[in-house]
């Protein structure tokens, strides 16, 4: 399911209906989901990019481990990044856990690369989507809260 600001209210409601009540659902959501919108038995939060402001950082995490229930939330942040741990534990009073993940070769990642680029050579919607997806990424770190952190100064090429 998928969720963003763009949905209309019918189709918002629609996918958050739809996500509540599989029993094995996954759900894409923008910021749009970080707060007033509560969702019974959400196990994982998983944050793949950091928050503009770092307040929703915190507004994203609760949307698990609610109502006296255990949650867990993940958030991806490169070496580049890591300053951002400190910066919300200074600012939201937010300790993390680090949680080291073993990186794929440079073969696997360029293996991965080309089939990405097969992919959205064959499907034009893909390459839309997709360039549409990483413009969109790529300013939100351009306005975001941190910027010593989160700079676009050689961050993505």
């Amino acid at each position: 399911m998928a969720v963003h600001g763009k949905c209309s209210n019918s189709h918002r409601a629609a996918q958050i209906k739809s996500f509540s009540d599989s029993t094995n659902g996954v759900m894409i959501s923008t910021d749009v989901m970080a707060r007033g919108i509560d969702i019974t038995d959400i196990d994982w939060v998983i944050q793949f990019d950091l928050p503009k402001h770092s307040s929703w950082f915190v507004h994203r995490a609760g949307r698990t481990a609610r109502c006296g229930r255990d949650g867990n939330a993940l958030i991806l942040i490169a070496t580049e990044q890591l300053a951002y741990v400190n910066f919300l534990d200074n600012h939201e009073k937010v300790k993390l856990e680090e949680i080291k993940v073993p990186t794929s070769t440079s073969k696997k990642a360029e293996e991965l690369r080309q089939k990405m680029i097969k992919i959205q050579c064959s499907d034009r919607a893909i390459l839309e989507a997709g360039t549409r997806a990483f413009v969109s990424h790529v300013e939100s770190y351009a306005k975001h809260d941190c910027h010593l952190i989160c700079s676009l100064d050689g961050m993505f090429f």
